[in-house]
């Protein structure tokens, strides 16, 4: 406990085979146990104060962090599904997936040209771009190497036996900045103007971020993507070969 370690069954089983180890003259295996025990404690830890901060995000009683996002619960679910609590990990992501809270949405701005102006995207196959997307993202994907990246699915998502890898990959091809793009690539036509401004309000996944790098080359345009939360701006350039 003094080395921040909770006392719990695992701990203490993890203590217990250190300190055999220890006995048996193997310091090297009992260090490497109690650094375990100790990374399991800050994992649960953390996975704890996930699960109270999305009930306080429904609860509607959120005020201390100003733009908590999926990204964040990400980690949370990670750090339970690398400690074994895949129920937790499971649980969490069916949550934000069926999550009403704004904040836990993921949406892309785009500003196109008069008549359209501001447009708000979300994910999934319907809606503003849904059309244009699905032409895009079949494009990118026969004329680059571009795969989709099954890792950036949400958990439950990711573990659900039912889904076919084509349920996932459509899952992926519909994320809002894609959309985004491909309204903004629609816009610009086959003019060189710069692309209108596109801005999401979550990190960029990394399946969106590969997607971006393989259309900036086979566009031959540079690429930008505006993460609202961190002010961070990504920069995709074209490439002589994908």
């Amino acid at each position: 406990a003094r080395d921040g370690v909770t006392p719990d069954g695992v701990s203490l089983r993890t203590a217990l085979y250190a300190c055999c180890a220890k006995s048996a003259g193997k310091s090297e295996e009992a260090d490497a146990d109690l650094a375990d025990a100790k990374l399991n404690a800050q994992e649960r830890e953390r996975v704890q104060r996930g699960v109270q901060l999305l009930e306080a995000i429904e609860a509607g009683r959120f005020t201390k962090v100003p733009s908590p996002d999926y990204q964040m619960f990400h980690v949370v679910i990670q750090a339970a599904g690398a400690v074994g609590m895949h129920d937790v990990a499971s649980a969490i992501s069916r949550r934000l997936m069926a999550s009403t809270a704004t904040e836990l949405r993921a949406h892309a701005l785009v500003e196109l040209p008069s008549p359209r102006g501001r447009v708000e995207l979300s994910n999934g196959p319907s809606g503003a771009g849904a059309e244009e997307c699905e032409r895009l993202v079949r494009r990118v994907r026969k004329e680059t190497q571009f795969e989709h990246v099954l890792s950036a699915l949400p958990y439950a998502f990711a573990q659900d036996a039912s889904k076919t890898d084509d349920d996932k990959c459509r899952s992926l091809a519909f994320h809002c900045e894609k959309k985004a793009l491909a309204l903004a690539l629609h816009a610009a036509g086959t003019s060189r103007v710069t692309l209108p401004r596109i801005e999401v309000n979550i990190r960029m996944c990394s399946d969106c971020q590969a997607f971006y790098a393989h259309a900036a080359t086979l566009t031959g345009r540079v690429l930008e993507c505006v993460e609202q939360q961190s002010k961070n701006t990504r920069v995709f350039h074209p490439v002589n070969k994908l």
